[in-house]
């Protein structure tokens, strides 16, 4: 999890793989998705997410006052903005909601709306390799002033996660079979994926 302050929100990214939030990531951020689960083309796909190893969501969201409970929000911006002093953040991703603990208290979010920006992370394997790899296909986002903080929230998140694992970011990437009969969908292959599939980063 990633988490800074301006003095009026709170940005914090985080990487999960709770079911609902893979299940409705098409309706994560307020913007068109073909796999929204009201309205997309192919959320025969939206299993996939759940039942794969190999995929996680990135999801940011601006947290406000209104999110918490009276006087919370402004106890809580105290510990983000306390630099050497840590905290623990976990996210609930089928309520969408935070909490953070420090020194035995927790402070709690209202369940959350919409997020400003999310991708979806897939690991796999360089081509031809068992050489790890992973992979974010490409974002969807909504007008927030902090969208730049956000994407580097991404960024960081994403290499971080390379280094710890030991994983390649660019080359053909070998994203394995989906274990659901409907397949997976990938932006960065062009559609529907019912076999093993290669994606180019660069």
């Amino acid at each position: 999890v990633f988490t800074e302050a301006d003095g009026r929100s709170i940005i914090a990214t985080v990487k999960n793989s709770d079911p609902k939030l893979l299940l409705t990531i098409g309706d994560v951020v307020c913007t068109s998705s073909c796999q929204n689960y009201r309205t997309g083309s192919v959320i025969r796909t939206l299993p996939g997410y759940v039942i794969d190893g190999n995929v996680q969501a990135v999801v940011t969201f601006d947290l406000k006052s209104t999110d918490f409970q009276r006087g919370d929000f402004f106890k809580l911006l105290s510990w983000v903005e306390g630099k050497d002093d840590p905290y623990l953040v976990e996210f609930d991703g089928n309520l969408r909601q935070f909490t953070f603990t420090k020194n035995k208290t927790s402070i709690v979010s209202k369940p959350l709306g919409y997020a400003f920006l999310r991708n979806i992370l897939k690991v796999g394997a360089l081509d031809q390799t068992t050489t790890p790899a992973i992979f974010m296909e490409r974002p969807y986002e909504q007008s927030n002033p902090f969208l730049m903080q956000m994407r580097q929230q991404h960024h960081s998140l994403f290499t971080n996660l390379a280094e710890r694992m030991g994983a390649a970011t660019k080359g053909q990437i070998r994203i394995f079979k989906s274990r659901n009969p409907g397949g997976q969908y990938s932006d960065a292959s062009g559609g529907v994926n019912e076999t093993e599939y290669l994606i180019y980063a660069n």
